[in-house]
């Protein structure tokens, strides 16, 4: 019997290892490969979900909206007096909830208190007649993929016979790759829409990089601009928790929600209305 070389039988040996090595190093380069695609696909999936979810979303919203207003008394305004419109989010108006009392701008103490109805207040103050409605337009500000798809839930409130729109948007924004052109776009409907309108554009009250894109706006659009540097991350001009405010039921409730308490008090509410009050003296 012919006797095998021991340096052939361990590079025999050493092949068979490496083919084995590489094997299993294929194999393994294969499952990552496969389990990236799957991942991959998992993730295109949970896209297209989400986006389906949100345009399901933005349209359960208006139809919320719509169920609101055909509820509600009509928009009527008066073609012989004066005719305000405030279009904003939280801070213009918030419904009842939870964790807030009554239908006004969160965190006034009461309805007097808060910047919609101290405008109002100097309104009929120097008009015979004044017509005043405010809009929890947030469905704009939430709105990632087509903000101008939510114009239509402007329908009943815009009319060629307002006088006065305060636009107070930005503050859910979170998508701001748009947010400029989408803002200049709003303002731009807005003013085809209500031809005869002053339209004054309210500041951002946490943020200094939507601010800044709001001044820009504000200058190339040339509408008016409320500046709120003067009180952002004030505290002084903020409500807190624990602060008493009055509900639709007359009675003391107390705040208790971090988001309320960051919310303008009364003496924000009262700095914003003056700012917009100096632009139609």
């Amino acid at each position: 019997m012919k006797k095998i070389n021991p340096e052939k039988m361990f590079i025999l040996l050493l092949l068979i290892i490496i083919v084995v090595i590489l094997t299993a190093f294929n194999k393994s380069v294969e499952n990552k490969k496969m389990q990236e695609k799957l991942k991959n696909k998992q993730i295109e999936i949970l896209s297209e979900k989400n986006e389906e979810y949100e345009k399901r979303i933005i349209d359960l919203q208006k139809d919320i909206t719509k169920l609101e207003f055909s509820i509600n008394s009509k928009v009527e305004y008066d073609k012989d007096g004066f005719n305000y419109l405030a279009l904003g989010n939280s801070i213009t108006w918030h419904e009842k909830c939870d964790y807030w009392w009554n239908e006004i701008g969160m965190a006034a103490s009461k309805p007097e208190n808060d910047f919609f109805h101290l405008v109002t207040k100097y309104l009929e103050e120097n008009n015979e007649k004044v017509k005043s409605y405010a809009f929890k337009y947030i469905n704009w500000e939430l709105q990632n993929l087509d903000r101008a798809g939510t114009y239509t839930l402007l329908k009943p409130y815009l009319s060629t016979n307002i006088d006065l729109i305060t636009l107070q948007l930005s503050e859910n924004a979170t998508e701001l790759s748009t947010f400029e052109s989408d803002l200049e776009d709003l303002i731009e409907y807005i003013s085809l829409k209500c031809p005869d309108a002053q339209i004054i554009l309210i500041d951002d009250f946490w943020d200094d990089e939507k601010s800044d894109m709001k001044k820009k706006i504000a200058l190339k659009c040339n509408v008016d601009f409320v500046d709120l540097t003067e009180i952002r991350d004030n505290s002084e001009y903020q409500s807190e928790l624990g602060s008493i405010v009055y509900g639709d039921d007359n009675q003391e409730h107390i705040i208790f929600h971090n988001g309320v308490a960051t919310h303008p008090g009364d003496k924000g509410m009262k700095y914003i209305a003056d700012r917009i009050i100096e632009y139609l003296k």
